[in-house]
């Protein structure tokens, strides 16, 4: 749906509505069906319906749990469903992280709801939590995007400094992206001369390129307003 061009959306949400209509004609009470129907409310930018789509879909989940089943996919996209409600409502950070760890419950190697529990209970400060999941894939050797910025920032939350800092004096400067990553995680864990002089090196390269973005050097204004 996110990648389908504006024109055919409509079509596109005619057919997904027609397909749903079918599928509850002969059951319209089947989780099944009622994961499609508030799947395709979520769609919606409407903020009523989409309300009423996250309420389907508890609704499947309780279904499903009557049966003594289970769907991780179903149990994934309602807590993502959970960390996007519209900006008027509160995120429910809290209902994601208990959808989350139902699917690691049952497939551990999931790595796609472990990085956003982690993500989830960052946003809640649960540090400690997220370096269990974090220490989960670095024990398996399951390569994870992002991973080390991850553990940065967990360890820094339950006060290891120390060996936050190691990882961060380890991390990669090979591209814009990494040293960026890096400046932001040694300003984090107050590795002011680290921070400062990448920071200035990227300062030096977007001038240089012309760029029309240039994150190095807010960032680096913003560390030298707060030097001030």
């Amino acid at each position: 749906w996110a990648s389908t061009d504006a024109a055919d959306k409509p079509s596109l949400k005619q057919l997904i509505n027609d397909n749903i209509s079918r599928l509850k004609k002969a059951n319209k009470t089947s989780p099944l069906v009622l994961k499609a129907e508030g799947c395709a409310l979520l769609m919606e930018g409407d903020e009523r319906d989409y309300m009423t789509g996250l309420g389907i879909l508890e609704t499947a989940v309780e279904q499903i749990d009557s049966m003594k089943a289970y769907d991780t996919d179903l149990y994934f996209r309602l807590a993502q469903a959970y960390l996007r409600v519209p900006e008027s409502r509160d995120r429910q950070t809290g209902q994601a992280a208990k959808m989350l760890q139902r699917v690691i419950d049952i497939q551990p190697r999931d790595v796609l709801s472990r990085q956003l529990l982690i993500k989830v209970l960052h946003d809640e400060r649960k540090y400690d939590q997220a370096l269990t999941h974090i220490n989960f894939f670095i024990e398996n050797k399951i390569s994870v995007s992002g991973l080390a910025s991850d553990q940065i920032i967990a360890l820094l939350g339950v006060g290891s400094q120390d060996k936050a800092r190691e990882l961060v004096n380890a991390m990669s400067e090979a591209t814009t992206a990494d040293r960026l990553s890096k400046a932001r995680l040694a300003t984090m864990a107050r590795m002011n001369v680290v921070a400062d002089n990448l920071m200035r090196r990227l300062n030096q390269e977007e001038l240089a390129a012309g760029s029309k973005e240039y994150p190095g050097t807010i960032m680096l204004i913003q560390a030298l307003a707060r030097d001030r």
